[in-house]
């Protein structure tokens, strides 16, 4: 479904009669890649899609820490991710798509740019545990 007249995508809408997303993140934090199930894919204008997967390894933005971006594709598209939201246990992943979405895709995250988040947020931890202690 492609949202007409310029209208935002509410994500309320999208996430609307969904299980929560399994969170493959919490799993391993070490993992890269991943495959999925396709759940719902909403358009918005000619190329950029939300994306609901029914597992996923990217981490949503939250608690100040920016979220994942890297890769969904299938062997008919591929889909950059720019962003990730979380609503109501929901996993959203929204980007650029070229060409049409299957129904099962794998995923790769930035792994350099996990790692150096994840560098960023132990180093803020330590500050405040130094500024407490």
């Amino acid at each position: 479904m492609r949202e007409s007249g310029g209208n935002i995508l509410k994500l309320e809408n999208l996430v609307q009669d969904l299980s929560p997303t399994t969170k493959l993140y919490l799993r391993d934090h070490y993992l890269t890649e991943f495959s999925a199930d396709v759940v719902r894919v909403e358009y918005e204008g000619k190329n950029k899609i939300y994306l609901v997967l029914d597992s996923t390894l990217f981490h949503p933005k939250s608690g100040g820490q920016p979220s994942d971006t890297g890769i969904v594709r299938d062997s008919t598209s591929e889909t950059c991710i720019d962003k990730v939201m979380s609503f109501h246990n929901v996993i959203i992943h929204w980007g650029t798509v070229k060409g049409e979405i299957g129904r099962k895709v794998s995923g790769r995250i930035d792994w350099e740019k996990r790692s150096i988040i994840v560098l960023v947020g132990f180093q803020r931890c330590l500050l405040r545990l130094q500024n407490h202690g």
